[in-house]
């Protein structure tokens, strides 16, 4: 795959340099990369699908296809994201 089409890759790339910031600020072990890289994966991933069959998820969680429902999910699901930012696999070496 040519790297201009990486869009993940950088994504990945940025947020993991940020988390490491962070980490290091606050003296906690530096996140792995690959737990980066996957958290991007599943944020993709979700967005991806829910774009596409969000109103047939929620019809079938029995939440009925609406988007106030959809706007809901989406603000649930950032404060997952956000809740997981600093937890995950860490790496044993900084740097």
């Amino acid at each position: 795959m040519p790297e201009n089409e990486r869009v993940l890759r950088h994504l990945a790339d940025a947020y993991h340099a940020a988390r490491e910031d962070r980490a290091r600020e606050a003296g906690e072990p530096l996140p792995t990369y690959e737990d980066t890289a996957f958290w991007v994966r599943l944020s993709a991933l979700a967005m991806f699908a829910e774009a596409l069959i969000g109103n047939q998820m929620s019809e079938s969680a029995g939440l009925g296809p609406s988007e106030e429902v959809a706007e809901r999910f989406r603000s649930w699901f950032g404060e997952l994201l956000d809740r997981y930012n600093g937890a995950g696999p860490t790496s044993s070496e900084e740097g």
